[in-house]
């Protein structure tokens, strides 16, 4: 949920929360995670959006609502629309998505890259 999130920011609102280095850092992981447990990512909820397979998109209806909620989220937390200028530390990031992934019932896959699971 993570990266389709980033990537939700990036292509619709031309804004980032995390360095190009940690988005390609953290989607070489799922790129891993993917080929070593090809079963486990079918099952996963955005599947069909992984960013391993598919390219980013700029159209807002390309992205499920939760991705959608969950990047409005991060970014109200994190900084403004019109004038974030600095990523924000890895760490508070993966605090504020869990949180935020669990306020709104959702069971994101992947918020540490360390845990067996994907996207």
């Amino acid at each position: 949920m993570s990266l389709l999130a980033f990537r939700f920011m990036y292509y619709v609102w031309s804004e980032a929360l995390i360095t190009d280095f940690d988005y390609d850092r953290r989607e070489t992981e799922l790129k891993a995670l993917v080929a070593a447990y090809p079963d486990i990512a079918r099952q996963c909820p955005y599947a069909a959006e992984c960013p391993t397979c598919t390219v980013g998109s700029a159209l807002h209806e390309d992205y499920p609502a939760e991705i959608q909620a969950l990047a409005e989220r991060l970014m109200l937390t994190h900084g403004e629309l019109d004038g974030f200028e600095q990523p924000v530390p890895l760490a508070d990031l993966e605090a504020d998505l869990e949180r935020i992934a669990g306020a709104l019932y959702c069971a994101p896959a992947i918020l540490k890259l360390q845990q067996p699971a994907l996207f």
